[in-house]
């Protein structure tokens, strides 16, 4: 019997842990490409470096992942335990522990898409009718005196809203109208909450919103019922929803939009120390306005004075003109006179020494010197009734008529002048006037004469029972007098009914 042969078989490869696990990465990581999942989040963990880290799981498996910070930053909602999430990512392995996990790209709630299409569908619906236009928007009223805050009495944002407004503009009566901003039900109640605050008299701004939430817990601001009953909402409207990455239909339909329910607080409402600093200021300026404008006023009207001549002087210089020239004219008729008579005389003479022939010759020259004389002295006539038109011209076209005119003008304007500057500073006064009592109407003091005190603690106004003690000094201001007081009981409210 002869020995068989020797069966070698070959030595199975034996792999590391390392070289196994990058055989298995390879495989997943090359296998499955871009995954959409779906699960409920558990086990959420957001790091210090600003990445996240959780599970997702269903009833019978689950799944780690890990989202980096540059991804994060896209994420429209905050996470939480239980939140019913999808997620896109890649599938990949871990290596120094050896488990597989999802690398994260985006992260939405469960049903966003479906959600977001009707958002986007009605949003595009109420555009084409015109709720979103510019030109129907109301204006915000720049000094409420009474809003209309529409949410839930018990909520985080409807404080907030409160704090804001009273801490700018304590005489600011705010009304809170109930409405529920959740769930079931939630449009139908804020529709009849904007037409009961419309209804309210004397209410000058409406502020409808609430605090933070995911799409969901925000649907019933997209609901196409709640978006009609803002658009007709007769008083102006204010949405406020969510925080600032939220945007809602509400958001687009009202007549301002907030980023959060603090912010709306501060658009509503400006602040009084700053009002009472703007009035001021604006008084000054129109003090000083119109003091330069009546400095102006007399400066025109003294140089209007400095160029003009006194009436009486400048009548006398005519007068002693005239004079002057009737002087002169009669004294050159009367040399001419004088010397056509006396050359008359010296050929009479020389006529008479003549022959008697002559005399009949002297005659007619005695005529002929009879005449020339007539002559003159109708030519001396005319000329006197010449300059006497020529006088009578010079009165009526007299400087005085001309200044008198002017100065019964240079009256009727400064009369003008007067009359404008004083209406101007009754106007301005006016308005001051009118904005002082605006002012003193939203003054604190005046609360206090309702009624109403102002409590302090260390200098500073209390509004929130929840940080007091027992025997804690209290100082409380009333409308005439002040009162100091101790702590007895403390009882913190966690509810807010009504605030007016």
């Amino acid at each position: 019997m002869t020995d068989s042969p020797t069966i070698r078989r070959q030595k199975p490869a034996v792999l590391t842990v390392s070289r196994l696990t990058q055989d298995i990465k390879r495989m997943l990581e090359g296998g499955f490409s871009r995954l959409w999942v779906e699960g409920e989040l558990s086990n959420f963990r957001p790091a210090g470096s600003g990445h996240w880290y959780g599970t997702l799981k269903d009833s019978r498996a689950q799944i780690g992942f890990a989202m980096f910070r540059s991804q994060t930053r896209n994420v429209a909602f905050r996470p939480k335990d239980g939140d019913q999430i999808q997620v896109v990512g890649r599938l990949s392995v871990y290596e120094p522990r050896g488990n597989y996990q999802l690398i994260l790209e985006r992260m939405q709630p469960a049903g966003r898409g479906r959600l977001q299409e009707e958002f986007e569908k009605l949003k595009a619906r109420l555009a084409e009718e015109g709720l979103f236009a510019p030109e129907r928007k109301q204006a915000l009223p720049s000094f409420p005196r009474t809003i209309a805050l529409v949410t839930s009495p018990t909520g985080a944002a409807v404080r907030d809203m409160i704090r804001v407004i009273h801490r700018r503009m304590p005489a600011t009566r705010l009304i809170v109208v109930p409405a529920v901003v959740q769930g079931e039900g939630a449009s139908a109640s804020l529709e009849r909450a904007l037409a009961n605050a419309c209804r309210i008299p004397q209410v000058e701004l409406i502020l409808v919103g609430r605090g933070g939430g995911s799409l969901e817990d925000l649907w019933a601001f997209n609901e196409e019922r709640t978006a009609r009953a803002i658009a007709a909402c007769t008083v102006p409207t204010l949405s406020a929803v969510g925080h600032e990455i939220d945007v809602t239909i509400a958001d687009f339909v009202a007549d301002a939009r907030a980023a959060t329910p603090s912010q709306a607080g501060e658009l509503a409402v400006p602040v009084q120390a700053e009002l009472s600093n703007r009035l001021a200021v604006l008084a000054s300026r129109l003090h000083r306005a119109m003091l330069h404008r009546v400095k102006d006023a007399r400066l025109q009207l003294n140089r209007v004075n400095r160029g003009l001549v006194s009436p009486q002087r400048r009548l006398y210089t005519q007068r002693q003109r005239l004079d002057e020239a009737r002087q002169t004219l009669m004294d050159v008729w009367r040399n001419r006179l004088g010397n056509r008579k006396e050359r008359l005389r010296v050929a009479s003479l020389r006529l008479e020494r003549r022959s008697p022939q002559t005399t009949e010759a002297g005659r007619s020259l005695e005529q002929l010197s009879g005449r020339l004389v007539q002559a003159q002295q109708a030519f001396v006539n005319r000329q006197r009734t010449r300059f006497g038109e020529n006088a009578r011209n010079l009165r009526e076209h007299s400087p005085e008529n001309r200044l008198r005119d002017g100065f019964q003008r240079l009256g009727l304007a400064k009369q003008s002048l007067i009359f404008f500057t004083q209406k101007q500073i009754n106007t301005g006064h006016q308005s001051l006037s009118l904005a002082a009592n605006r002012l003193d109407s939203l003054s604190p003091l005046n609360t206090l004469q309702r009624g109403y005190s102002i409590t302090t603690l260390s200098g500073k106004v209390l509004t929130d029972a929840d940080h007091l003690l027992p025997n804690m000094p209290l100082d409380i201001l009333l409308h005439k007098g002040r009162v100091t007081a101790r702590v007895v009981e403390v009882n913190p409210s966690h509810r807010l009914d009504k605030v007016r």
